[in-house]
């Protein structure tokens, strides 16, 4: 997979906000949790190890987030998931910055490969059938 930019310099505020915004108003969940061997137990649901059953939903003005239905304490979104996930063996709340920082960067490599694929796929749609609804309504305004 071909490395995004921000894994060769330091992540500024401004990226994580943007990269931030970017993945919380796009549904990244349900591939990301596939490519991670996640079962998809209906709409939402996802099955993980024994202690992992998540649901994912849009919040409004949060926009996607998802909540560990087998650990409450472990909710928020796709970049707090990752992060709570770093380390291996254990699911923890992680709020070190590094490490959230780092997550962001594998969110948003995640992002563009999505977006990568979406538009091979689809590559006789015009770009901006796929982005996001905020950023359409910019356009008309």
């Amino acid at each position: 997979m071909k490395l995004d930019i921000l894994e060769e310099r330091e992540i500024t505020f401004k990226d994580f906000d943007a990269i931030m915004r970017k993945v919380t108003e796009t549904n990244l969940f349900p591939s990301y949790l596939v490519q991670n061997n996640f079962r998809k137990i209906r709409e939402g649901l996802y099955a993980g190890k024994k202690e992992e059953l998540i649901n994912v939903f849009y919040s409004e003005g949060e926009g996607w987030r998802y909540k560990n239905l087998k650990q409450l304490e472990d909710h928020g979104s796709l970049i707090q998931f990752i992060a709570n996930r770093l380390h291996e063996n254990k699911i923890g709340i992680n709020r070190i910055p590094k490490d959230l920082i780092q997550s962001a960067t594998i969110a948003n490599n995640h992002y563009n490969q999505v977006v990568k694929t979406v538009k091979k796929e689809n590559k006789n749609l015009p770009w901006e059938h796929f982005s996001s609804s905020s950023q359409q309504r910019k356009r008309v305004k």
